[in-house]
């Protein structure tokens, strides 16, 4: 493909993609401010016991951001170290566990 063609694609599907964010926006902003729960919502509030119109303080926001960032470390640690287990493996070996906890914490605190 030559430059001209590929500069003139890369404008089309730009120009193309103007018009995208118009409906998208009103889908989410429809979806946000509505105070109605569809089935599904409502299912998973009931299991996990939650009242999806109480107010979160910050005591109950931080304790759920903690479980969440142990759960996602623990998750991506056995995912590494179990790597050769998993369904379709090329059966690479697992990674080194220090390496495993390092990659896993990086990923949860967005450090690199």
């Amino acid at each position: 493909m030559s430059d001209t063609t590929a500069g003139l694609l890369q404008v089309g599907l730009l120009t193309r993609a103007r018009g995208v964010p118009p409906p998208l926006g009103a889908y989410m902003a429809r979806v946000y401010e509505s105070e109605h729960d569809i089935r599904a919502e409502w299912i998973v509030y009931r299991v996990m016991l939650v009242d999806p119109k109480a107010y979160q303080r910050w005591p109950a926001y931080a304790r759920a951001l903690l479980a969440f960032s142990v759960v996602g470390v623990l998750f991506l640690y056995a995912l590494q170290r179990f790597e050769s287990h998993l369904p379709l493996s090329l059966r690479f070996p697992g990674v080194a566990p220090a390496r495993a906890f390092k990659t896993a914490a990086s990923f949860v605190t967005n450090a690199n």
